[in-house]
C-alpha cells in the first residue's frame, strides 16, 4: 500500500492526517486494517489534546498529535498516550519527548487487539517490545506482541516486579522474546533493563530469549517495523530462532533501599517465584522441607 497516496485520497476513512497516515504505512508497514483496529487517530485541537493528558493545556507549538488508546481486554480504553509533531525537549536529557503519557496515571502495557487472546494461553509465544508501532507490526505480521512505553516500564518506579499488566499474563512454561531496537547491546540503560525483565519473568516461570535485531543497511538503529519492512515475517522468524539465552543480572542489581519496598508486592513476588503449577516448589513432607530443582524434589537440611 502506498500511504501517501492513500492519505492523500482519504480513501482509507481513516481520522488521520496524511503525515500520520504515511509513517504508520510506509514508515511501520502497518495495514489499513491494523490501523483502524488499533483506534489510533490525529488530533490538533489543543482543549481536547490537554484533556487526553490530563493537562491543563496543550501547547500549540506541539502542533498537531497521533494519539494511541490504551485498551484492556474489554475493549474500553484506560488512557491515550499521544505522539506531538513538534514533540517538546525533556529538561534532564535535552533530548525530545517524542511521546507524552497522561499526568498523574500509571504507565500501562501496549497490547493490540489481536494479542489479547494469548494472554491466557501459556503455549503461545509472546513478544515484548518498546513502542506501540513496534507491538502492531509484529502482531500484524503473526507474531504475538506487546509493547513497553519505555524499556524501564516493565516495572512500577523503585520496583523490580512486574507491572499489574504485565503480572496477569500466565507466564509459566511460556516461550517469550525480549525485542528491543538493534542498540540494546551498547545502550546500557536498556541492556540493564533487558536482563532484569529476563530475570524477574524466569522467575515466574518464563522461558526467555533475546532477539538481536541488527542495524539498518545503512548503520542506523532499527526496530521490529523497520526490520519487518525491510526483510519481512521469514526474515524476523529466523532471528528468533538464533534467539540468545538473557544475560544474568549482576551481583546486587536488584537491591534496593528497603524503605521503598512494599511489603505486599515484595511477598508477592517471593510467593510467585515459589509457584510451580498448582503446587509450591517448597513442601513439608514426612517431617522435614523440600525443594523442587532440575525436575524433582530433594530433601533441605533444617
Amino acid at each position: 500500500m502506498n500511504g501517501a497516496t492513500d492519505a492523500a485520497n482519504n480513501s482509507h476513512g481513516l481520522p488521520l492526517l496524511a503525515s500520520h497516515m504515511i509513517e504508520l504505512a510506509d514508515g511501520s508497514g502497518l495495514s489499513v486494517d491494523t490501523i483502524r483496529e488499533s483506534g489510533v487517530f490525529s488530533e490538533g485541537d489543543v482543549t481536547k489534546l490537554a484533556v487526553l493528558l490530563n493537562r491543563k493545556s496543550w501547547p500549540r507549538s506541539y502542533g498537531a498529535a497521533m494519539v494511541f488508546p490504551y485498551r484492556d481486554e474489554s475493549g474500553a480504553v484506560v488512557l491515550h498516550r499521544v505522539k506531538p509533531e513538534r514533540p517538546p525537549l525533556d529538561r534532564r536529557t535535552g533530548k525530545p519527548r517524542k511521546y507524552l503519557q497522561p499526568s498523574g496515571v500509571p504507565t500501562r502495557l501496549y497490547v493490540p487487539p489481536r494479542a489479547f487472546g494469548a494472554f491466557d494461553d501459556p503455549a503461545a509465544r509472546l513478544l515484548i517490545t518498546e513502542g506501540e508501532k513496534k507491538a502492531l507490526a509484529a502482531t500484524q505480521a503473526g507474531f504475538h506482541c506487546v509493547g513497553l512505553c519505555g524499556v524501564d516500564c516493565w516495572h512500577a518506579r523503585k520496583q523490580l516486579t512486574l507491572s499489574a499488566d504485565l503480572a496477569r499474563i500466565a507466564w509459566n512454561e511460556r516461550q517469550v522474546y525480549v525485542a528491543f531496537d538493534s542498540d540494546a547491546a551498547e545502550n546500557e540503560n536498556v541492556a540493564r533493563n533487558e536482563r532484569e525483565l529476563a530475570a524477574v519473568l524466569q522467575s515466574h516461570g518464563a522461558k526467555v530469549k533475546i532477539v538481536r535485531i541488527p542495524p539498518s543497511a545503512d548503520g542506523g538503529k532499527q526496530g521490529i517495523d523497520d526490520f519487518l519492512v525491510a526483510h519481512g515475517a521469514a526474515a524476523f522468524q529466523t532471528l528468533l530462532e538464533v534467539a540468545d539465552d538473557p544475560t544474568a543480572p549482576e551481583a546486587g542489581e536488584f537491591k534496593g533501599a528497603a524503605g521503598d519496598a512494599d511489603p505486599a508486592i515484595e511477598a508477592e513476588h517471593i510467593l510467585a517465584a515459589g509457584r510451580l503449577g498448582e503446587l509450591t516448589r517448597l513442601r513439608f513432607w514426612r517431617g522435614s522441607w523440600w525443594w523442587w530443582s532440575m525436575g524433582r524434589y530433594g530433601e533441605k537440611p533444617p
